[in-house]
């Protein structure tokens, strides 16, 4: 995406403003509202737009705009929306799916503008806020997991430890960014840090896949130190790989496991691993187009099974597969799925092109993306597409940085 110069003059209330909505409440104010992002994210990509047209820069913005749109990943992106649309046709419910069209064709508008503007919109330091509301999101989702969520009591809202789920695991995103901001300004054991608060809430979490976010963002990261480009193309081949057998090893999901972890694991991990199995087992149905988007959601009438012994409910009534990659399979088919590789390819060639500095810390967000979005929620629910842009966004950000190795601005 070409880059649009800053201004000198950004230095005023609205920029500030900026910074606070995308660095501070984006990321804090899940900790009391769980899928606040698909607000905090579009309103602050809004603003950014807003700041540059103000600022004179508006056709700069434009221009760039349109030059994505014909980019490589633009057309890629542009050919999964069609084909997210014209799946509706097929769904169970083609209304309700083309309303589900129509959001996620929205978040990637906002997300796309987000990526163009937020960088030259956002103040000089503008990271520090990101950075900031990284750490207070952190300590408040520890305070509320340890102590019995007293800040949701105090205002009255519903007191769960798993409505904290989402919080940890966006965090387990924005915290690469966050640390690569820091890294860049010589403050490595401060981002070393941060990640550590990080983990320590996503561990007290009920959100496993917070877990496995940070994980696999510390893998990517220490594999870029060692290889370079090559520890992107090696990620994205194995990423590409897991898309292409996807619905085989999900098949075969509780073969895979070892028998030293049938103790191990929680209920909620068996019951996900049924759930994988019963939505695999309907690929072959459709195998080519897929079942429509948003079909997961009626599976339990579209599809009737005879439940096993082991089973305790029906697991086509999850309303998803728990699996973003599965459910592109089961919902877009084949086709859905080799547009997913392709974008997947695309995406890490972005990241092979940026400079060291920032390579690492921009796989190790995508690397956490990937994970998490392979063992959790739906693929298409709005916070999580939200969530995404959001880090892809700050990670743009922070990697058009110009700061002088070892010093802060």
């Amino acid at each position: 995406m070409q880059m649009i110069q800053p201004a000198t003059s950004l230095e005023g209330r609205s920029a500030i403003v900026l910074a606070l909505i995308l660095g501070v409440l984006a990321p804090g104010l899940l900790v009391i509202a769980s899928q606040s992002t698909q607000i905090t994210a579009p309103l602050g990509f809004a603003l950014a737009a807003g700041i540059l047209a103000a600022t004179g820069r508006g056709p700069a913005l434009g221009e760039a705009l349109r030059a994505e749109a014909f980019a490589p990943l633009g057309l890629a992106l542009g050919l999964f929306l069609a084909w997210i649309l014209t799946s509706t046709a097929w769904a169970p419910r083609p209304g309700y799916s083309l309303g589900v069209a129509g959001q996620i064709a929205l978040v990637a508008a906002t997300g796309v503008l987000g990526l163009a503007a937020v960088p030259a919109a956002l103040p000089r330091g503008g990271w520090r806020w990101l950075v900031a509301g990284v750490a207070l999101a952190a300590v408040l989702a520890l305070i509320e997991l340890r102590f019995g969520t007293p800040i949701r009591a105090l205002i009255g809202a519903k007191s769960k430890e798993f409505r904290l789920n989402h919080a940890a695991i966006t965090l387990a995103v924005l915290a690469w960014p966050a640390a690569a901001a820091l890294a860049l300004c010589g403050q490595r054991w401060l981002a070393a840090a941060l990640v550590a608060l990080v983990a320590a809430a996503a561990l007290s979490s009920e959100a496993q896949a917070s877990v496995l976010g940070v994980l696999a963002g510390g893998a990517a990261l220490g594999l870029a130190w060692l290889f370079g480009r090559w520890a992107v193309w090696a990620s994205a081949g194995a990423m590409v790989a897991l898309v292409a057998a996807t619905p085989l090893l999900m098949a075969r999901a509780g073969d895979l496991v070892p028998a030293a972890m049938h103790g191990i694991l929680k209920r909620s991990a068996w019951e996900r691993i049924q759930i994988w199995h019963r939505f695999a087992e309907a690929v072959p149905d459709r195998w080519f187009a897929g079942h429509g988007i948003q079909a997961s959601r009626d599976f339990a009438d579209i599809r009737p099974i005879q439940l096993l012994p082991a089973e305790r409910f029906n697991p086509l009534s999850a309303g998803h597969t728990h699996n973003a990659v599965l459910q592109v399979w089961v919902e877009l088919g084949a086709v859905g799925a080799a547009l997913l590789a392709i974008l997947l390819v695309l995406i890490a060639g972005r990241i092979a092109r940026l400079p060291t500095a920032s390579r690492g810390f921009a796989l190790a967000t995508f690397a956490s993306l990937f994970a998490i979005a392979y063992v959790s929620h739906g693929a298409w629910q709005i916070w999580w597409l939200a969530a995404i842009a959001l880090g892809a966004v700050w990670m743009r950000a922070v990697a058009e940085m110009e700061l002088p190795a070892g010093r802060s601005d």
